[in-house]
Order: C-alpha cells, then structure tokens, then sequence
C-alpha cells in the first residue's frame, strides 16, 4: 500500500496537482509495514484488501449499508472481492452498481457475485 501512495504522490507532483499538504507526506517516514498491518483490518483476520476495505468503511467510520445504494468503480479482483464482501455483510443494500470502461467486463463481475 505504502508503494502506491508514493507512487500516486509521484505521479501528482509530476502532473502538478498534489497540494501542500500532499508534499509535507513525501518528507514524512514511512512506518514499517508491520506497523501498518497492525493498525488497519487485515490485522483483524480479514483475509483481502476488498475484505479490509469493508470492514474499514462499516466497522471503523461507521457507515450503515442498510438499505444504501453503492457504486463499485471498477470491475477487476479488487472491485469483484469488495462486492463479494459487501454482499455478505448482514445489512442489505438497496442497490449496488457497477461502473466499468467495458460493459462486458463489469457484467462479468455481476454474473460472477449472482
């Protein structure tokens, strides 16, 4: 994760759209990765980033699912595994949508979590 936050910050910097504030976190040290495991879900057992993720946005922010309308960006094994998880949660959603470059791609994903 630490790898692509650099990199995006890079990528900022290069296109000159990364704010003073996103410069101070270039300078800042980077806490090991075991540092990092321990302070987020996947520390909690989960066992993928899509699981984590979830877990994150419901259990630690706090967000109600029950009866919410998501949109999934995305239709690749990161976007396949959150819907995967967010269709297991207890809370039922109103509707999940899925956005993708391809239409066949993303009703791929559809078929696969059906």
């Amino acid at each position: 994760m630490l790898g692509q936050l650099r990199r995006a910050l890079e990528l900022a910097t290069e296109e000159q759209t990364a704010g003073r504030r996103s410069l101070n976190y270039s300078n800042a040290r980077s806490p090991p990765d075991d540092e990092c495991a321990s302070k987020t879900p996947i520390a909690r057992g989960s066992t993928s980033f899509a699981q984590a993720s979830v877990m994150m946005a419901t259990d630690d922010l706090g967000v109600d699912l029950d009866g919410a309308e998501v949109v999934i960006i995305g239709a690749g094994q990161l976007a396949s595994g959150i819907a995967r998880a967010l269709l297991v949660r207890p809370a039922r959603l109103r509707r999940m949508t899925i956005c993708n470059r391809t239409t066949a791609h993303g009703e791929r994903l559809r078929e696969r979590i059906e």
